[in-house]
């Protein structure tokens, strides 16, 4: 199941002021029709990925195991852009030994406009 399946479930349950912060999590900017596969991939890696005191980076192992075990075969070019969205999805992620927390507003829901821009240069890079 998606994070956004998980999402839309609790949003059935939530109370007005939880439901607000889920919508804030739903919201995002459009994915390029070409970069869907990667987004889902990305999703498979992440939902697999391990991590002690926090979420570990996807490395090139987990990413050929996954491939072996899925029989998916990544060019190195969507390698690359897996990597990317993972260091975007860290940079995003709060860092449980930080002091402050990036990409969050006041209410410590997610900031969109800064995600949407961290997103625009990332795809600005895939041309």
């Amino acid at each position: 199941m998606s994070e956004r399946d998980t999402l839309i479930r609790q949003w059935d349950r939530a109370d007005p002021a939880e439901r607000l912060k889920i919508e804030r999590r739903l919201e995002g900017p459009p994915l390029p029709c070409c970069l869907r596969h990667l987004w889902e991939w990305f999703g498979e890696l992440a939902d697999a990925r391990s991590g002690g005191m926090g979420p570990s980076p996807i490395g090139y192992q987990d990413i050929a195991a996954w491939a072996k075990l899925t029989g998916r075969r990544p060019t190195p070019w969507e390698v690359s852009v897996i990597r990317q969205l993972d260091g975007l999805w860290l940079s995003i992620m709060p860092d449980p030994n930080a002091t402050s927390v990036p990409l969050l507003d006041e209410d410590g829901g997610l900031d969109h406009q800064a995600i949407g821009e961290r997103l625009e240069r990332a795809f600005a890079l895939f041309g």
